[in-house]
């Protein structure tokens, strides 16, 4: 096992990072190994006569196994570390930055179900006219069938989890708001930046549905013969500094958002008379 001399490894829920590494490029030895179940245990010492863990491998596919600690400290939970076969020519980067994290990407399948549904559920809004008496009874299906994927553990990606957040976005009950948002935020921590946008969009709805103002201003009405409106929105909770890191419209652009409504609105009354 070839590593760094030193490195801290932190565990969130099913994702490692890696901190502080520094030091020379170390080489460790196995020492010994017993295969069970498919498992191989592995005895890994260090240069050091205190530097000794055991490990289990368990092979996943043809060029990828998942190692983890076969005797973890009482109470604390490893996830199994996923490892891709390396070309013969790798080798580790001798130079870190020791104040920063490293983040293993972890490779998660995407869900064949939810695309379908996904896909379903954005051909129901799209067209020249859209019957929403009908498209209602099929989202309400559709949250049914993601939530089963839910319940039965069957979304892992940051892709799957984004989809399921627009399933749920597209419901009627505060709850359906509030999942949504939470699925949003997995989404982001399985490395899928595109769903920052829905993360936001379904707080405000949320908030919105509870009677609270919302706080980012990714919602619009347009009341009938009136103007585009955010109201109740507060506007002064969130800076721009913030809209920008979350990568939604500033004040300034949603001014211009409210605008640019207006003015299709007032276009498709003019060619209606």
């Amino acid at each position: 096992m070839i590593r760094p001399q030193q490195a801290n490894v932190m565990s969130t829920g099913d994702m490692f990072s890696f901190t502080h590494v520094k030091g020379p490029v170390e080489r460790w030895i196995v020492t010994g190994t017993t295969q069970s179940n498919g498992e191989l245990r592995l005895g890994v010492a260090g240069p050091q006569p205190t530097q000794h863990f055991d490990y289990v491998l368990h092979l996943a596919g043809p060029d990828l196994a998942e190692l983890s600690f076969a005797d973890p400290p009482p109470g604390i939970h490893f996830p199994a570390m996923q490892l891709f076969r390396a070309a013969a020519s790798d080798t580790v980067a001798p130079l870190w930055a020791a104040d920063k994290s490293y983040t293993i990407d972890r490779d998660y399948p995407t869900s064949m179900e939810m695309t379908a549904i996904f896909e379903a559920d954005q051909a129901d809004r799209h067209g020249p006219s859209i019957d929403w008496s009908q498209v209602g009874p099929r989202d309400e299906a559709r949250r049914t069938q993601t939530r089963a994927l839910l319940t039965k553990g069957a979304l892992n990606s940051g892709v799957d989890f984004e989809r399921a957040a627009f399933i749920f976005q597209h419901g009627s009950k505060p709850g359906d708001y509030l999942l949504a948002h939470t699925l949003a935020s997995i989404a982001v921590a399985r490395n899928r930046p595109t769903a920052l946008w829905i993360a936001a969009a379904t707080l405000d709805r949320y908030l919105q549905q509870i009677g609270q103002p919302q706080i980012y201003g990714t919602q619009f009405a347009i009341p009938s013969g009136g103007s585009a409106t955010q109201e109740p929105y507060d506007h002064v909770l969130i800076p721009d500094s913030l809209r920008k890191a979350l990568a939604i419209p500033t004040l300034a652009e949603q001014n211009a958002q409210r605008q640019s409504y207006d003015s299709q609105a007032q276009a498709a009354t003019s060619a209606r008379k």
